[in-house]
């Protein structure tokens, strides 16, 4: 009877190191797939089901840089989720056709913006750069600040039948 449960200790042990060895990244590892494009990891793969827009390892468009494994609960340290008050010139709005508007909005470094789903509208679940995807439901809008200059790709996972399309872009500076 010992050996059984020392066999199932062991075992379980390395399922449980196994385990954390594919999570691999330590706090403040730089996201590598910098340049690429909504929905391409930094694997080449495209569409992904991680939950960083489809983007399987992220990527914080053109000239951004991203920083994963956050204690934010983003999961950036970069693109960080942030409830309060949004000036209105610092907010985009999801239009009928799925695209946001204005279609590239501008901030500055460290300035709360935000994200609207206007009355009516589907659920989105919004994926800024390396960032984790906020869900909206209608009649929400989620906050956001980015403590690093560069172009941001929005991306809803929700679009589409949840096949996820980029819907545009923030340009911090």
């Amino acid at each position: 009877m010992n050996t059984f449960r020392s066999l199932v200790a062991v075992t379980s042990a390395i399922a449980l190191s196994l385990a954390v060895a594919a999570c691999g990244g330590e706090d403040g590892d730089v996201d590598s797939s910098v340049g690429g494009g909504a929905g391409e990891g930094s694997d080449g793969s495209t569409g992904g089901t991680s939950s960083t827009g489809g983007q399987d390892g992220g990527t914080g468009g053109s000239d951004a840089v991203c920083i994963t494994d956050s204690s934010e609960p983003s999961g950036s340290s970069t693109v960080i989720w942030s409830d309060g008050e949004v000036a209105e010139n610092l907010t985009a709005t999801f239009g009928n056709d799925g695209q946001l508007e204005p279609a590239n909005l501008t901030v500055p470094v460290n300035e709360r913006f935000g994200i609207t789903n206007p009355p009516g509208g589907d659920l989105r679940a919004i994926a800024i750069g390396c960032a984790d995807a906020q869900t909206l439901s209608a009649d929400i809008t989620a906050g956001f600040i980015i403590n690093e200059p560069g172009v941001y790709e929005v991306y809803d996972e929700a679009a589409n039948g949840y096949q996820g399309a980029t819907v545009g872009t923030i340009t911090v500076e």
